[in-house]
C-alpha cells in the first residue's frame, strides 16, 4: 500500500525529495510509511516525514515551493483480507501457526500482489487540502 500512496505522491507532487521540499504526514504507523520513506526520500531524520497518531491509513504530501498539497486515503476494504487471511494472520503473529505458516504466505503473495495490480481508484481517494492549509 506504500508503494502506491507513494507512485500517487510522486506523481501529483514531485520528485524524490533529495532535500526538504516535500514534505509527507502519515497518520498511521504502519509498514506502508518505510515504502513512502524510501521512494519519496521523506524521512524523520530531515524532518520532512511526520508521523501524526490517527490511526488512519492516510498520508498528505505537501510541495513546499508552491503549498501544492494532496490527501491520499485508504479506501474501506482495500486490503482486501479475507476471513481466513485474518485468521491465520493472528496464528502466524501469535507464533501459534505450525501447517498454516504455507497457506499464510501463500495468501499473502496473493494479496500482494492484487494491491500492485490494483488501479488507485480501487484503492485510494485521493483529494487536494484546502488551499494554504500548511503554510
Amino acid at each position: 500500500m506504500g508503494i502506491r500512496a507513494a507512485e500517487v505522491a510522486l506523481r501529483e507532487v514531485g520528485p524524490h525529495s533529495s532535500d526538504e521540499e516535500v514534505v509527507a504526514l502519515t497518520e498511521t504507523n504502519m509498514c506502508a510509511v518505510d515504502a513512502i520513506q524510501y521512494l519519496t526520500g521523506c524521512t524523520f531524520g530531515k524532518g520532512n516525514l511526520i508521523h501524526l497518531d490517527y490511526g488512519k491509513n492516510a498520508y498528505t504530501f505537501i510541495r513546499r515551493s508552491d503549498d501544492k498539497a494532496i490527501r491520499i486515503s485508504t479506501r474501506p476494504g482495500a486490503f482486501g483480507r479475507s476471513p481466513e487471511y485474518s485468521e491465520l494472520c493472528a496464528k502466524v503473529r501469535n507464533k501459534s501457526a505450525t501447517e498454516e505458516r504455507a497457506r499464510f504466505k501463500e495468501l499473502h503473495a496473493n494479496r500482494s500482489e492484487a494491491i500492485l495490480r490494483a488501479s488507485e481508484e480501487e484503492l485510494y481517494t485521493v483529494e487536494e487540502p484546502e488551499a494554504g492549509r500548511y503554510r
